[in-house]
């Protein structure tokens, strides 16, 4: 039949950092205009790994993003970050508060929250937000001057720091290390004592500088 009420989910800020509260509103009514006062509620906040670019700055790489192109890099998993079950309050609503501990997470993540809210007539309904998590208060970027390097040739970089909103920050200091990655391919033995060619990465640092970030 169809559904007699709604459930809406709002988090209190469009974004948040690690080492903050995350907090956001549950509320639900009937689609005729009344709270659904002292009603059961559930709810979940899930982190899944998410991609994030801070706006205006084309041509930069920020964040982990090199790390893609790494096979050897483990993936990122999901992880359950709370849950809880609630009754809502006189006027349908319930709020959520969850500090935002990082454990495994090296990048930008996607808060989602989802929220079951069941009427007096034992129907469930659900719902679901998703909010932006950064893992710092603020992004580098980096730039090459080339994506394709010849043996020999130079290479610079620009790097930048910016707030999650594009805002440049300048005083930033930062440690850049250049990587010259080399793949070898070597024979060996593998089941049953048969060759087998297998590619080894062999990863050298070549420079090392430490630089500060203009605006």
């Amino acid at each position: 039949r169809p559904a007699e009420f709604e459930v809406l989910l709002k988090s209190r800020k469009a974004d948040y950092v690690f080492g903050k509260t995350y907090e956001a509103d549950i509320r639900a009514a009937y689609l005729f205009g009344g709270a659904l006062a002292g009603q059961k509620t559930s709810w979940s906040l899930r982190l899944n790994p998410a991609w994030f670019a801070p706006p205006g700055h084309d041509g930069y790489v920020f964040g982990r993003d090199v790390e893609a192109w790494d096979e050897d890099q483990p993936a990122e998993q999901s992880r359950l970050l709370g849950s809880a079950e609630g009754v809502l309050d006189k006027d349908g609503r319930l709020a959520v508060s969850i500090p935002l501990v990082a454990e495994k997470e090296r990048g930008t993540v996607s808060a989602d929250l989802e929220a079951t809210v069941q009427s007096p007539s034992r129907r469930s309904i659900s719902s679901r937000i998703q909010t932006i998590i950064h893992r710092g208060e603020f992004y580098l970027g980096l730039k090459p001057s080339t994506s394709f390097l010849k043996k020999g040739d130079a290479l610079s970089v620009e790097v930048i720091a910016t707030l999650p909103d594009g805002a440049l920050q300048s005083g930033r200091s930062a440690s850049v290390k250049l990587v010259k990655r080399e793949w070898r391919s070597v024979r060996k033995a593998g089941l049953g004592g048969r060759l087998e060619w297998i590619s080894e990465k062999s990863d050298t640092v070549v420079e090392t500088q430490t630089v500060k970030t203009t605006a």
